[in-house]
């Protein structure tokens, strides 16, 4: 086991000491602040998960004009919402991209009508993109071929609800963008129950379990050939047998839809960001960031 990982949530600051200079955020701490494993990719449009990062948080372009312009963080962290108000006015805007906080695999999305729309709510009263079910999606491809290979580990952290379980969704998936076959996708099946499915040569699909539409941090753990899934602090599965096939050939990596050689299984609800790491990290520091990730985004 790895040693103890003590997250720290800023306190809630007034709106109004923004930091005009995010470097100027004084002694805020980030829930990944500490943790001792560099994820692979992390996103968030709410909020800044590491006190090392100073960009902004996201992208938005405006649908009065076409306009784009970056957004930051408030002195604690959150996004400033004030400017982007400003900025909109009495438009809506369309993210095009969520940078990434701990590298430069930032989540983009360029086609307009493919761009998730901004909404300063949709996340349990929190900022998030708003996925319409049918055409949102961004990618990271750079991380892709992470997911290639057989028991490939991982552990991947994303805010997330859905607003019907009537059709199959998708909140992250590793594909291939000239074959069908090879994908490594997670999500909600038809049938209502969470979805995890990684197809090469064969399937394992682990749709056994009931989803729900309610905002959750759902949590994916693979450290090869078992997989668990949390939903907040539910465990929702624990199986066996998960990467019993390799998935070749992955050059897509896509938040929001099944990213193949056409996208599919488009999320309809919220996605606020993501966590992912190319590791099974030690459980304890997992389920230390998991219950700070739900407490960031007032789940708890």
């Amino acid at each position: 086991m790895g040693s103890a990982f003590n997250p720290v949530v800023s306190p809630v600051v007034s709106p109004v000491q923004l930091a005009t200079d995010p470097k100027d955020a004084g002694t805020f701490t980030g829930i990944l602040d500490g943790l001792g494993v560099t994820p692979l990719g992390v996103w968030d449009v709410g909020h800044r998960l590491t006190s090392s990062y100073s960009g902004p948080l996201i992208r938005l372009i405006r649908a009065s004009d076409s306009a784009e312009q970056d957004f930051g963080f408030n002195a604690d962290g959150t996004l400033d919402t004030a400017s982007i108000a400003t900025f909109l006015s009495a438009t809506t805007g369309d993210i095009v991209t969520i940078y990434d906080q701990i590298g430069s695999n930032d989540l983009t999305q360029s086609t307009a009508a493919a761009q998730p729309l901004y909404s300063v709510t949709g996340f349990n009263s929190g900022p998030t993109g708003d996925f319409d079910g049918s055409n949102h999606f961004m990618s990271a491809d750079a991380i892709a071929a992470t997911f290639d290979g057989t028991d490939v580990p991982f552990t991947t952290l994303f805010p997330a609800r859905s607003d019907t379980l009537i059709a199959s969704q998708t909140i992250w998936c590793a594909g291939d963008a000239s074959n069908n076959a090879p994908l490594d996708y997670h999500g909600i099946e038809a049938d209502g129950d969470w979805k995890d499915l990684r197809r090469g040569s064969g399937t394992a699909n682990l749709g056994t379990v009931d989803a729900n539409t309610d905002a959750n941090i759902v949590t994916h753990y693979c450290p090869g050939a078992t997989l668990s899934l949390w939903a907040n602090e539910t465990s929702q599965y624990d199986a066996a047998g998960y990467n019993i096939d390799g998935v070749f050939g992955v050059d897509r990596f896509s938040v929001g839809a099944a990213g193949q050689v056409s996208n599919t299984e488009f999320w309809n609800g919220a996605i606020a960001g993501g966590i992912v790491f190319n590791s099974a990290i030690d459980t304890t520091i997992l389920a230390a960031l998991r219950t700070a990730y739900i407490a960031l985004k007032g789940l708890s």
